[in-house]
């Protein structure tokens, strides 16, 4: 129930997100309108939509906020969910086929057992894996610098690419909301290096300056290949 609730809020979300884009658009359209025929020759008829663009833009980037932390508790209620409930019935499952291997009479047995026991671990650990990548616990308990080093490590024994990490030892911790979207970035971009790049390495570095924190992913990709312009076509009205 819980979790149809989270789901349906960031459906609402994201209509309501959609809708606002939609409306700062038409805004903004309305302002150049007024602004190219100087229909108020003080000015007060340009600087009200201006103002009224200023909010809408405002209340676009609180929903896209909203929208960020409904899917952020979507993720998470979900790998809790998989780790507490589908992960203990696989751990049971495995404990299960270690006494039946020890109570197996015969070698044959043992086998069968053997080979039913190592896709149950396998499952186990990506299932775990999985409820770490939603929302991994690291994050909260320790911070950005420990939840990246995880990322790297878990990307590198997944995927076979080098991750070069430089991150601060004593990096500290940051605003919550910051952290997560800092962690969202490396771990989508991680995401398209193994899909899109074809890059052997892949290179993450944190820098702070101050108040501000940098991330930075580089790799040796192919890139993208721009289209030749003999290729492209104009669609007229």
């Amino acid at each position: 129930m819980r979790l149809n609730r989270e789901l349906r809020m960031v459906s609402a979300c994201t209509e309501i997100l959609v809708r606002a884009q939609d409306e700062t658009t038409l805004l903004d359209e309305v302002c150049c309108s007024r602004r190219s025929r100087a229909i108020s020759p003080n000015g007060i008829d340009a600087l009200r939509a201006h103002a009224e663009r200023e909010r809408a833009l405002q209340e676009v980037c609180d929903l896209a906020g909203q929208l960020v932390h409904a899917q952020d508790d979507v993720r998470r209620l979900v790998g809790r969910e998989l780790h507490d409930s589908t992960g203990q019935t696989l751990a049971a499952l495995v404990m299960s086929l270690h006494r039946l291997a020890g109570a197996a009479e015969d070698s044959e047995r043992r086998v069968l057992v053997a080979q039913c026991m190592d896709p149950a671990k396998q499952s186990a650990a990506e299932l775990r894996t999985a409820s770490y990548l939603l929302h991994p616990p690291l994050l909260d308990e320790l911070g950005l610098g420990s939840a990246l080093r995880w990322l790297a490590t878990g990307f590198h024994d997944r995927s076979g690419i080098d991750v070069t990490l430089d991150v601060p030892e004593q990096l500290g911790r940051f605003d919550p909301d910051g952290e997560l979207a800092l962690f969202r970035v490396a771990q989508e971009a991680l995401t398209n290096v193994h899909r899109h790049s074809g890059s052997p390495t892949v290179h993450l570095s944190v820098a702070v300056s101050g108040d501000s924190i940098n991330l930075e992913i580089k790799d040796a990709g192919r890139g993208m290949q721009p289209t030749p312009a003999s290729a492209r076509r104009v669609h007229r009205a």
